[in-house]
């Protein structure tokens, strides 16, 4: 069932072919159908915390494991690697959360976003031209264009910034489908 017929659907959204793929990418964010706009709202809180809902479930349930434990020391880590993380200006994981929201792959259902699609959209982002694609539409969203650095694609794949990161996703048990991705 289709919320919109293809004629609106083409309003809403613009094809650009990259990699091979023709994604349809959504040209505001003032027309998002209902589930992708409320999950742009919660995205703006995610960007100023530079980490998905997920991760921080996750922390917080770790902090009561490391007090219920009285592990200090991990607890001080975790700490540590957070506020390490809260120090960048965009999270690969935000940025994905944002890529999941405006580009549709092929078949994609137009108003809510699935696990699927997100996974098949961390496969194609693999691709160096894919990924530069994606960047350069989550950076519209983001709003980091001019408070970044000259290059979000350099900032994001800054070998140290990167690893924060990870480290931070390790330590907590999250996985992250871009681990392949190397600075």
């Amino acid at each position: 069932m289709r919320i919109f017929g293809r004629r609106k659907e083409r309003s809403l959204v613009s094809v650009h072919k990259v990699g091979g793929i023709n994604f349809r990418v959504f040209k505001d964010a003032d027309n998002l159908p209902f589930y992708r706009a409320s999950k742009y709202m919660e995205l703006q809180d995610m960007a100023a915390w530079r980490m998905t809902a997920a991760t921080v479930d996750v922390y917080q349930a770790k902090i009561i494991e490391y007090l219920d434990a009285e592990d200090y020391d991990a607890l001080r880590t975790l700490t540590a690697h957070v506020n390490s993380v809260r120090s960048m200006d965009a999270t690969m994981a935000v940025v994905m959360e944002y890529v999941n929201v405006f580009i549709l792959l092929p078949g994609e259902d137009i108003k809510v976003p699935t696990t699927e699609f997100a996974e098949k959209k961390q496969m194609f982002a693999k691709d160096p031209e894919v990924m530069d694609f994606f960047l350069s539409i989550a950076i519209i969203y983001l709003g980091l264009v001019k408070n970044l650095r000259p290059s979000i694609k350099d900032y994001l794949m800054e070998h140290q910034r990167w690893q924060v990161e990870i480290n931070l996703l390790r330590l907590i048990g999250m996985r992250i489908g871009l681990t392949s991705i190397k600075a």
